[in-house]
């Protein structure tokens, strides 16, 4: 299984795709910054992300959430 959830265009060329996926039975979501090969035209994952595995996502969501809070009563820095 691999299913693409998000992507986020980050430059012409660059784009941030979030999955869920499996490994041996272990479900992840995938981070990962994809790059526009020239040669081919097509997308190629780079080694720019992360990987969070199911038994950390809860800790990772709630992280963020906090991170968006501040974002939003402060503003970026």
């Amino acid at each position: 299984m691999n299913r693409v959830l998000l992507e986020v265009q980050r430059t012409p060329r660059d784009t941030l795709r979030i999955c869920l996926g499996e490994s041996r039975g272990q479900v992840y979501v995938d981070m990962r910054n994809w790059h526009l090969d020239e040669s081919t035209g097509k997308p190629e994952a780079t080694c720019k992300g992360l990987t969070v595995w199911s038994q950390q996502l809860a800790d990772v969501i709630a992280a963020l959430s906090v991170a968006a809070q501040h974002v939003a009563l402060h503003g970026p820095r």
